[in-house]
């Protein structure tokens, strides 16, 4: 079936116009005939179909993402196949991308655009056991609702799905070449999600500028030696660093998603923010031939079978796992406060093992890791929210105890800063909405405080 205007597409849903095309796919306006209403529809490999394997592999995908609830991203209402081509169907959001926001943006429309889609970023990112990588941020893959939130669309599609709709639909790169990072143009170009940040970067230069940072060719300028191009007029000296940040070279000097919404916050409150310094790069690894010497020598002792030894499939790759946990570990050892940054450089440990081009005897030392860590973060988010529940109980039967209130407010926040979730946002929204002093006035009862006193 060959997609245009006017006909009925299983069915049920009667093309109106068409909104956007991507190597893989196409984006129509519909009618819903069903139901009355105006949708958007996504139909991969259209005009052409998936063989069975493939149909499967978007089956997979998608009861994987199709459950995923967060305000920054775009979700799909339904999921079905029409002759062999996978479809969504979507809200459609009349305003458009923020490519309409390219060369015009505002400097407050440009923290709004930062703090959404980093949000969805971090929601993407933390999920369990693996991590989310989108692939593929630009300005056509980030939508404004009526209610002026960006939305991160197109997201769920793993290398192996886009490896299938690469076969059939003949598009022989997976994503946007100017929104790819040093690392794609490698050897080692499994997508991780400091890729993803540098694609954020690179999509904020865009909007300031009116082009990318290094034009069509994408990080393999950078990767070759040229430095990030100035943004030279209408943006704050803090959005320019922020950017430069993103746009870092080395993966592990880039913030992450957790850390620009921090970021764009503290702006929100007019607060002067805290960049601090660029994480230290992790110590080098042994050498490779420190490697081989060590592996030769227990062969001889007949013992290397009983040795954990990296099989370096790829050097490179496996130099930034290391990296990325022994930064993990650094901040692991720092506290508490810490566990979030040291979560973030684990799941990316753990996001290269899963692209399986290098291996690990012991594998699991690395995932275990990342399950005590976010066991730890659960536990202490947990323990925040308990806190503020139980002040604000304290609150609702008390009115005029403003003290109360605050301490909830504290404790919801505290809480917020472990784990991104909807449900405290509301409690925390709806207990600032009501009109009294600034809790940051008053003394604070920590989380310890308060175990502390009711063991006493």
């Amino acid at each position: 079936m060959q997609l245009k205007e006017n006909i009925l597409f299983h069915n049920r849903y009667r093309l109106i116009r068409l909104l956007g095309q991507g190597g893989f796919s196409e984006v129509w306006l519909a009618e819903d005939t069903t139901a009355s209403m105006t949708v958007a529809l996504k139909v991969y490999a259209p005009g052409m179909g998936l063989d069975e394997d493939g149909i499967e592999i978007f089956r997979k995908e998608f009861a994987l993402v199709f459950n995923f609830n967060h305000s920054n991203l775009l979700r799909p209402s339904h999921y079905d196949i029409c002759e062999r081509m996978p479809y969504l169907t979507m809200p459609f959001c009349g305003r458009g991308s923020a490519k309409r926001l390219v060369g015009v943006v505002s400097e407050e429309d440009a923290w709004k655009f930062l703090h959404d889609v980093a949000a969805g970023l971090a929601y993407l990112h933390s999920r369990q056991p693996d991590p989310v990588i989108h692939q593929d941020i630009k300005p056509d893959n980030v939508l404004v609702d009526d209610a002026g939130q960006y939305l991160i669309t197109d997201f769920g599609i793993s290398v192996k799905a886009r490896s299938t709709l690469r076969k059939s639909v003949g598009n022989s790169f997976e994503g946007a070449i100017a929104y790819m990072a040093p690392e794609r143009f490698s050897r080692d170009n499994a997508p991780i999600m400091a890729s993803d940040i540098w694609a954020l970067g690179a999509t904020l230069y865009e909007l300031f500028t009116a082009d990318a940072p290094f034009g069509d060719h994408g990080g393999v300028i950078q990767k070759s030696g040229a430095e990030i191009p100035e943004i030279k007029a209408g943006c704050s000296s803090e959005l320019k660093q922020i950017v430069e940040r993103c746009l870092s070279l080395d993966t592990w000097n880039r913030p992450t998603a957790e850390t620009l919404v921090a970021w764009a916050e503290q702006h929100k409150r007019e607060e002067k923010i805290q960049f601090g310094k660029k994480p230290p790069k992790p110590p080098k690894p042994h050498k490779l031939r420190s490697i081989i010497v060590t592996v030769m020598i227990c062969t001889i002792l007949g013992i290397a079978a009983f040795v954990t030894i990296p099989i370096l499939n790829n050097r490179k790759l496996y130099e930034d796992f290391k990296k990325y946990v022994n930064a993990g570990d650094e901040l692991y050892k720092k506290g508490e406060e810490h566990y979030v940054e040291a979560l973030t450089y684990y799941n990316e440990a753990v996001s290269i093992l899963n692209t399986g081009k290098i291996d690990l005897y012991d594998h699991k030392n690395i995932t275990g890791k990342q399950k005590t860590v976010s066991g730890e973060i659960d536990k202490i988010f947990e323990e925040y929210v308990k806190a503020g529940d139980s002040f604000r109980k304290k609150y609702n039967e008390k009115n005029n105890e403003a003290h109360n209130r605050n301490q909830a407010i504290y404790n919801f926040e505290k809480a917020l800063e472990y784990k991104d979730d909807e449900e405290t946002k509301r409690k925390l929204s709806q207990l600032k909405n009501q009109d009294t002093e600034n809790y940051r006035s008053e003394n604070k009862v920590t989380r310890k405080e308060k175990m502390s006193r009711k063991n006493n």
